[in-house]
């Protein structure tokens, strides 16, 4: 998650350090002006990417109150051909400069327009923890929400976007957008989750899940929409015809399954003809479900909590 990135490079930069030294020393000895500082400068520009990152790091945290060493990573932040490097050095400004608005013009740059997910994150980090509900940042982020390539990103920005504007009276139709139309199946999940936590009663919310567990290509949100349905929606008569559909024509037999446990359980405030549906559901389902497993439930359930309908019971014919 982009909230953990900055925090695992400093912490991968910091156990390097002592091999960087031993680098430095293996690397570039017999060089001139053989100075920890002048030593650093050199590592900055090594053709080894991972002696780069280390060294930029290392520059900006132990000389930060030098204006060429910010600068120079700065530079390094923004044009090196690594994305480690580029990441780490804007982890490393967000350290000692959190609050600078260079720091914020940089990470919004590097949001925008980084070819790598990595340092997006990064920038995407920094942007919520140091200017956290700040306009430029909410534009940022639903900028990632709406136009980022990579679906990693979108669900780290959408998560973030619900984390920070609670509130925000635009954001329930633009996590619902993401819901439906987001291209990768892990964003609309996360999409539906976060509409349950802050929607949950609504009816946009309930309709929503509805449409995606009917709808949706990926067995993960189907099943998703059809345990919130029957959970958070279980006393509703539309949510409930729902799920007595999908547990007849999914088409998934892992998702049928959680819409058959939702269906036989029924509703609590069910009537006698409701109830009464729900047995003649049970039968249907242990003689015409394909899934022999799904027969084994509903049989199980009849034995159960209608011991008296076992003589209706279909003769179980292994591998029907």
């Amino acid at each position: 998650m982009a909230l953990a990135k900055v925090g695992e490079i400093n912490d991968r930069n910091e156990r390097a350090a002592e091999d960087l030294s031993r680098r430095l020393v293996g690397d570039m000895a017999g060089e001139p002006d053989g100075g920890e500082f002048n030593l650093l400068v050199r590592a900055a520009s090594h053709p080894d990417g991972d002696l780069r990152e280390a060294a930029v790091t290392s520059l900006c945290l132990n000389y930060e109150h030098d204006p060429k060493v910010l600068k120079l990573v700065e530079e390094r932040s923004r044009s090196d051909a690594s994305e480690y490097v580029r990441a780490a050095a804007l982890a490393a400004l967000s350290q000692v400069r959190p609050r600078s608005e260079r720091l914020r013009e940089i990470s919004l740059e590097r949001l925008s327009v980084d070819v790598e997910l990595t340092v997006r994150q990064v920038a995407l980090d920094i942007l919520v923890h140091s200017w956290p509900r700040e306009e430029t940042t909410y534009r940022a982020v639903v900028d990632r929400i709406e136009n980022d390539s990579n679906g990693e990103m979108r669900e780290e920005a959408l998560q973030a976007l619900y984390s920070g504007w609670p509130n925000d009276h635009f954001m329930r139709e633009l996590i619902g957008s993401c819901a439906v139309a987001d291209p990768d199946w892990t964003v609309r999940y996360a999409a539906l989750d976060a509409l349950r936590e802050g929607w949950g009663s609504d009816v946009f919310t309930r309709d929503l899940l509805i449409d995606r567990a009917v709808n949706d290509p990926d067995l993960n949100v189907r099943r998703l929409s059809i345990e919130a349905l029957s959970g958070d929606w279980r006393e509703d008569l539309t949510s409930r015809g729902v799920v007595v559909s999908r547990a007849v024509n999914e088409e998934d037999w892992t998702v049928r399954r959680e819409a058959l446990h939702a269906a036989l359980a029924g509703r609590s405030a069910e009537g006698r003809r409701e109830h009464r549906k729900r047995r003649e559901f049970a039968l249907d389902r242990c003689a015409n479900d394909p899934h022999d497993a799904a027969r084994k439930i509903a049989r199980e359930f009849v034995e159960t909590y209608f011991p008296g309908m076992r003589r209706l019971l279909p003769v179980e014919q292994e591998g029907k």
